[in-house]
């Protein structure tokens, strides 16, 4: 995790479909700014769970008796597809021990055997049960197993310790990622709101968020919480770490801050992880503030939005413009009105013209016209009034 990094930005989704947002930001936007921009997005959906493994009797760490810090034992997480490794390092220090598992060199994809590419944060979780006489010199917490699927393993005695057997579990939690493109506004406020893709709209990808190296990066992230975390508070009773970060996510700040002094011959105290649903809600919180190191151009820009939108000048104008065409919109006002209470006359149609050929000699004179050009010379045509009082089109001699 990244100290003395500056977080500008909260980020708020504007639809229902992820728990929260990852967003990359522009480099050196600053919270009071408006801004507008187009990038891809990580989604997420965190989900925590106890995988269950394929041990179903007891094992024991396999190498070298004589050199115990080389003995190992492979587990693996059926659930998740996923490989773990286990050493002599998890055992031997604490009746509860809690760490973090390097997703580069303790969890592998099962299939593949390289680094997971799920975003995976598992939790490796051991607990002595038999043999433990030498790790309860201080008062000492002990989870309780209740629900959490265990297996049991076998640790031969060594010149430091007698033959232990330990309880262990794994704790998966994973952020379940869906990189979409999205538009993202920063509304002078410090918050990043995601909006939701247009009816009918399908953006192009920006390309600054790997599919493959995002959800690792998510990982390898929070892979330092249990020894990284800030400083360790080793003035209260171990929960399994003295990491604030770990213990407060894993029990809730009720539970630690309840926790009493170390004291020696004290009796073991026994803590409840959270449910996994609680962890799931505070892990997407702590996706979105370790990412930030990496997405925000702390560590690197090549994978951040490289440009900021800035006002483009459309026109200019200027004050005698402004003078003219308020002028001109006055005069056109003043015609509109004009010409709205003017006199009405009849619309010229094909009927008004068909009523006042009506009893005309015009189609006699027309007739006339195609056989001789001097019928019709010195003639006019004027509107008279029928005997009927309507309006009939004649034809008359000058």
């Amino acid at each position: 995790m990244e100290l003395g990094a500056n977080y500008s930005f909260s980020v708020a989704g504007s639809d229902a479909d992820f728990a929260a947002y990852i967003v990359p930001s522009p480099i050196d936007l600053n919270t009071t700014v408006s801004a507008h921009w187009m990038t891809d997005v990580a989604g997420i959906n965190p989900t925590c769970e106890w995988a269950s493994t394929n041990i179903s009797s007891t094992t024991q760490l396999q190498g070298n008796q004589s050199d115990p810090y080389s003995l190992t034992a492979g587990v693996y997480l059926q659930d998740l597809g996923l490989d773990v490794s286990l050493t002599s390092l998890d055992f031997g220090l604490n009746l509860l021990g809690i760490s973090v598992m390097s997703p580069l060199y303790h969890v592998f994809n099962h299939s593949t055997q390289g680094p997971p590419t799920d975003g995976s944060t598992i939790f490796a979780v051991s607990q002595c049960s038999t043999g433990c006489s030498n790790l309860t010199i201080l008062s000492q917490v002990v989870l309780n197993l209740t629900d959490i699927p265990t297996s049991t393993m076998d640790v031969n005695a060594n010149a430091d310790n007698q033959a232990q057997t330990w309880k262990f579990a794994f704790l998966a939690c994973r952020p379940n990622v869906v990189i979409q493109t999205r538009e993202v506004v920063s509304n002078g406020t410090g918050f990043l709101e995601v909006l939701p893709v247009r009816q009918g709209k399908q953006y192009v990808s920006q390309g600054n968020l790997h599919p493959t190296q995002t959800p690792l990066m998510l990982s390898l992230a929070l892979s330092g919480i249990t020894t990284s975390a800030g400083p360790m508070n080793i003035t209260t009773t171990s929960a399994g770490s003295f990491s604030p970060v770990q213990n407060d996510f894993l029990f809730g700040r009720e539970q630690i801050d309840a926790l009493p002094q170390p004291t020696f011959g004290g009796q073991p105290i026994v803590l409840t992880i959270l449910p996994t649903d609680t962890l799931a809600k505070t892990f997407a919180g702590m996706l979105q503030s370790v990412s930030k190191t990496y997405l925000a151009g702390f560590l690197g820009t090549a994978y951040v939005p490289a440009k900021v939108f800035t006002p483009q000048v459309v026109f200019v104008s200027s004050m005698p413009f402004i003078i003219a065409s308020a002028a001109m919109f006055g005069i056109l006002f003043i015609l509109f009105i004009i010409i709205h209470f003017r006199r009405h006359e009849k619309a010229f149609t094909l009927v008004s013209i068909s009523a006042a050929l009506h009893g005309s000699n015009l189609p006699r004179h027309f007739a006339l016209a195609e056989k001789s050009q001097v019928l019709v010379a010195n003639q006019r045509v004027v509107l008279q009034k029928g005997e009927d009082g309507t309006n009939t089109l004649q034809i008359v001699n000058q």
